[in-house]
């Protein structure tokens, strides 16, 4: 079994930790953010066809991107993922 460190931006008493040594590189935050904006179209996308019949249920995402997004962007290529019905941007971004 693999033992990794615990990462906390928030310390137990809830006061932001300044010092971290975890940092994202400008193209993996591009790359994140296109990711957000590709499941947002996804959404609309969907709710324009959806009225017109031409899928039967369609659980929305809209305003849940960043949580599954910056999730999925912390995983390892080997880890597993197990979305329920309304996280499809797993899917876009995985």
């Amino acid at each position: 079994m693999v033992v990794q460190q615990l990462y906390k931006v928030l310390s137990d008493d809830g006061k932001i930790i300044t010092e971290t040594s975890y940092t994202l590189s400008k193209n993996k935050l591009v790359e994140m953010y296109q990711d957000m904006v590709r499941a947002r179209l996804f959404d609309e996308w969907m709710l324009k066809i959806h009225p017109m019949g031409r899928v039967s249920r369609f659980p929305p995402s809209i305003g849940q991107e960043a949580s599954m997004i910056g999730s999925i962007h912390a995983l390892e290529p080997g880890d597993w993922v197990f979305p329920t019905y309304r996280e499809f941007p797993v899917f876009l971004a995985r």
